[in-house]
């Protein structure tokens, strides 16, 4: 079972989390203190992880220059990809 504290640790953000919704496919949290959603990829579903995120982070790319193009907030239009305290898009977990 995942321990969301260890997980938490590992980025820049406050260690207040709670469970948020319940979804299907991915277990999502709310870090309370500064509002991020953290998400665990299903692998089972999502075979490659750093895949995905590693589009997400190009298609969040490229929305905020388009978002910016027009006069635009990227900051309330479009995702933020907060990385970890190492500089990574994910954080892998045991085997999650």
């Amino acid at each position: 079972m995942i321990n969301i504290h260890d997980v938490v640790k590992e980025f820049a953000v406050s260690p207040h989390v709670e469970r948020y919704g319940n979804g299907h496919i991915n277990d999502t949290y709310l870090v309370t203190q500064d509002r991020y959603i953290l998400q665990r990829i299903n692998t089972n579903i999502f075979k490659d992880p750093y895949g995905l995120m590693e589009n997400i982070e190009n298609v969040t790319v490229f929305l905020r220059e388009k978002i910016v193009m027009m006069d635009g907030d990227p900051e309330r239009e479009t995702l933020s990809v907060i990385p970890t305290i190492q500089g990574e898009s994910c954080y892998k977990y045991d085997e999650n």
